[in-house]
């Protein structure tokens, strides 16, 4: 007998039952795990399977960027207890209209991020990427960059 049962071994699941375990040993997670073999595998274990999730806290929207700044606090925290990588701190840029990165950066502002803004076209030139006059970016830094999101599902039920 469970005290928690938890239905899914996704993103979602797998954090639950992290979090749950915190605070009871009765804790179950049911789902398909990842294949050891894909060869081999015929049936489904997830809705993604992609290895690359952007990760960032300047966005449009001031409540996904306060989420995204708690989620990536808690990143190394979760590497450490698993022994399992999958946060990539190699920063990330957003592109686009300049009322759209406007947006951005006045969140990015509002949480601390760090971050600089450039006219897209004069982008410092290691970015090795070119964009139109006309459309603004921002250059985020610090953990911003991406995540392996089925490693996240195995360092959070490990």
């Amino acid at each position: 007998m469970f005290e928690y049962l938890v239905i899914g071994k996704g993103m979602m699941g797998a954090a639950a039952a992290r979090y749950l375990s915190s605070w009871s040993d009765n804790v179950a997670l049911v789902g398909p795990s990842e294949p050891e073999q894909w060869q081999t595998h015929d049936g489904v274990f997830s809705s993604h399977y992609d290895s690359g999730r952007i990760t960032r806290v300047t966005d449009k929207t001031y409540l996904w960027g306060k989420l995204a700044q708690q989620s990536i606090a808690k990143y190394r925290e979760i590497e450490q207890r698993s022994g399992i990588r999958f946060h990539f701190p190699t920063g990330g840029v957003i592109v686009g209209q300049p009322d759209y990165v406007e947006a951005n950066a006045t969140v990015g502002q509002q949480l601390g991020a760090e971050f600089s803004r450039y006219p897209a076209h004069q982008l410092p030139p290691n970015m090795c990427i070119q964009f139109p006059v006309g459309l603004d970016a921002v250059h985020e830094t610090g953990p911003a960059g991406f995540i392996d999101p089925r490693k996240l599902v195995a360092a959070q039920i490990a």
